[in-house]
Order: C-alpha cells, then structure tokens, then sequence
C-alpha cells in the first residue's frame, strides 16, 4: 500500500509540473492510492484463485 500512494504522489506531483489541472492531479492519486488498495484486498481471492 505505501507504495502505490507514493507512486500516487509522483504521478499526482509530475502531471502538476506538465500544468494538469490540480482535481486531475488529485484523481490520478486517487486512482493509484485506490488501486493499492484493491490490489492488497484482492489479493487472498487471487490467490485462491490460482491454487492448483
């Protein structure tokens, strides 16, 4: 998890720096903090899911 909200930050701070608008910046972070999220959550189903 901190490292998609680190990878968040990155995207959120180089996207500003190319003069994206700042609520575009705030989603992408979002979009990676949420995807951290969804990866750590999912990850017992996937991991199920691939059991031989």
């Amino acid at each position: 998890m901190p490292v998609f909200t680190v990878l968040g930050a990155i995207v959120m701070v180089v996207a500003y720096t190319f003069g994206v608008p700042g609520p575009v910046c705030a989603i992408l972070f979002l979009g990676g903090v949420f995807t951290g999220a969804v990866l750590q959550y999912t990850q017992p189903i996937i991991d199920w899911i691939r059991r031989p």
